[in-house]
């Protein structure tokens, strides 16, 4: 099985990027480094010629891609069958991926194409105060949200996170408590 971690870090804005980087090696980082289950690419988009800035900016490597339609020609000829997204400033728990993989093997041979959500909880960056989320569901999935498909046509920004069950209308989900959506005063949508 081929496992994407797919993450955006495109900005027009430098001043911008550096707070989110700043955020990312805090929080994002360690938790990359701590996984149980090193079985995934890290993908990161980027603007062109900002891929070497924010590698040394991380002390981590990934594979750069500069748009969409790079990003989908990667998964399609690298056949990644499992897509996960994941911003660049946000927490995942050294198990994260451990547990979309075991979701994913329970169910491949039972449907065609499915997602995996995880329940966030905010964590505010500045204080450490964590709040509990309303929940997502089927029908208003999760950013934090992995597609799982035999066939890759599908792709994981083909939608907005909350209408990807359009393409993939079945959706499991992992155990709470594996992410959080980090709150630091720059956030953009």
């Amino acid at each position: 099985m081929k496992h994407a971690l797919c993450t955006r870090c495109r900005f027009d804005n430098k001043e911008l990027m550096d707070r989110y980087l700043v955020v990312s090696r805090d929080m994002l980082i360690p938790s990359l480094r701590a996984q149980t289950n090193k079985d995934f690419e890290w993908i990161v988009m980027v603007k062109k010629g900002d891929e070497d800035y924010i590698m040394d900016f991380l002390d981590m490597e990934f594979t750069p891609v500069y748009d969409n339609h790079d990003f989908i020609e990667l998964l399609k000829t690298k056949e990644f069958v499992i897509q996960t997204r994941h911003d660049i400033d946000d927490w995942m728990a050294p198990k994260y991926i451990d547990e979309i993989q075991r979701v994913y093997k329970e169910n491949i041979n039972r449907k065609d194409k499915f997602l995996i959500q995880a329940q966030p909880i905010k964590l505010m960056y500045k204080t450490g105060e964590e709040i509990v989320m309303g929940r997502y569901h089927s029908l208003r999935t999760s950013m934090f949200l992995t597609l799982c498909q035999h066939k890759i046509d599908n792709y994981i920004t083909e939608k907005k996170h909350g209408h990807m069950w359009k393409i993939a209308p079945d959706v499991y989900s992992v155990p709470d408590g594996l992410v959080k959506w980090v709150i630091h005063g720059n956030n953009i949508s």
